[in-house]
């Protein structure tokens, strides 16, 4: 049967960002630079370092690697945000009894901890990335994920849903650079029972029956992208977690590298 998730509520008004855990940005969203520590060698991983081989660009058969160099990271606290995204995450392991197919592999740093479930599959709770512009960014940090403006620069090859990546370099083009510096926002995504999509689906406004998600496969598993797209159409299924602030490292050979400074 269908997933059951809550109904839509408007979103309430946020106060201004701040970087400060003070009174006034208690209730969020406010943002914490992470020092050096664990919790950020985590973060950073999903990001720093080089990634895998991709086309240079859509049609090309031209391989480049991009090479990216973390300079911060800044947790994003949000009481509003993460109140709803549990609500969300109860609902769904209701509705799949937390036996989800595992989308990641046991032992993946994509699966979230969860000791119900040390398979990694129950709800398919996932870290993702997300790539955005800068206003993009505002409103996510504000009111969360927003199917509404999916695709409004590159497309929608799986309809009006909100996407995600496993890989860095898929994110990275969709970024803004700010005096060479980027942003990509690390998320915790609940998939639930995820569809395996091997062709584009552009008209699609919600999974199929039965599913919670969409997982868009890539060539090496039968489908059409270079890479892997993980979409959701429910904004509360998934929860901003980390920004990632990095830049193009010395190594990269993308073509803005090639022909653009700074990076």
């Amino acid at each position: 049967r269908a997933c059951e998730t809550p109904g839509k509520r408007p979103r309430e008004a946020l106060p201004p960002l701040s970087h400060k855990g003070s009174r006034a940005a208690a209730e969020g969203p406010w943002l914490k630079r992470l020092a050096e520590c664990a919790e950020k060698d985590f973060v950073a991983q999903f990001v720093h370092g080089l990634c895998s081989p991709q086309r240079a660009r859509f049609g090309s058969t031209n391989k480049i690697t991009k090479d990216f160099e973390v300079i911060a990271v800044d947790k994003i606290v949000n009481p509003a945000q993460t109140l709803q995204y549990r609500q969300q995450l109860s609902a769904l392991s209701r509705c799949v009894g937390w036996g989800c197919t595992p989308v990641f592999p046991h032992g993946s740093r994509h699966n979230v901890p969860n000791p119900e479930c040390p398979s990694g599959g129950c709800v398919n709770e996932v870290f993702l990335l997300h790539g955005t512009t800068v206003e993009g960014l505002a409103g996510i940090l504000q009111s969360g994920f927003d199917n509404t403006r999916s695709g409004q620069r590159n497309g929608r090859f799986f309809g009006s849903g909100i996407y995600f990546a496993d890989e860095a370099c898929k994110c990275d083009s969709y970024t803004q650079a700010e005096s060479g510096q980027r942003t990509i926002v690390l998320a915790r995504v609940c998939l639930g029972e995820a569809w395996f999509a091997l062709s584009p689906k552009p008209d699609m406004k919600n999974p199929p029956d039965g599913f919670c998600a969409v997982v868009g496969e890539s060539k090496d598993n039968g489908g059409v992208l270079d890479f892997r797209e993980y979409v959701v159409y429910e904004g509360t299924q998934a929860l901003p977690m980390y920004l990632i602030h990095y830049k193009h490292g010395i190594r990269c050979s993308c073509t803005r590298c090639k022909f653009s400074s700074p990076r």
